[in-house]
């Protein structure tokens, strides 16, 4: 979406920061408002049996299972790659890439696939009862959002609004912080 927005195409692309940004190839045309640090999950369905016991579990233990992936193009992939390279597993055998949350959701509700997503989307998720995070033992970070717009193009009023709109909402709030 980068080169969208460097040709007017898009105001404002919200969305990972890449976690080479200072050496992207983009970063002098585009100004990016870091929103928040967001967390990452893996989960699985409700059922699955590692869930059983409410222990925390490893990476290795989970590695055998079925697996839906990021893409080998997106970001997400790197970082997913590197949590397996970390403890010197391969990459699983039995995967799917995909990116769509509910689309994955629904995959994993075989109560053996696991897979990844962002914690906000873990969280809403598993409301209803049929998607359960795994203890890690250790929170996994998803990374910087941020709120890109080109360094050469003057915003419209509108999109300056909701460019503020966005640093405001992603301002831990008196009540976040009192909850924590």
């Amino acid at each position: 979406l980068f080169s969208s927005l460097l040709a007017g195409e898009l105001d404002i692309v919200v969305g990972r920061i890449p976690d080479d940004w200072r050496w992207h190839e983009y970063e002098p045309r585009l100004k990016v408002d870091v929103l928040c640090e967001e967390g990452l999950c893996i989960v699985a369905g409700a059922e699955h049996p590692l869930h059983a016991g409410n222990r925390p579990v490893s990476l290795a233990e989970l590695h055998p299972f079925p697996w839906i992936l990021p893409p080998r193009s997106g970001l997400l992939r790197r970082t997913v790659d590197r949590l397996f390279e970390t403890l010197d597993l391969g990459p699983p055998v039995n995967v799917i890439e995909s990116i769509a949350a509910l689309t994955n959701y629904e995959l994993m509700q075989d109560q053996q696939t696991i897979g990844f997503l962002p914690q906000q989307t873990a969280r809403q998720l598993a409301h209803g009862g049929k998607l359960k995070a795994f203890d890690l033992g250790k929170p996994l970070s998803f990374g910087r959002i941020g709120c890109f717009y080109s360094a050469s193009r003057n915003l419209d009023p509108a999109t300056r609004l909701f460019r503020e709109c966005l640093n405001l909402t992603s301002q831990p709030s008196v009540a976040d912080d009192q909850a924590h």
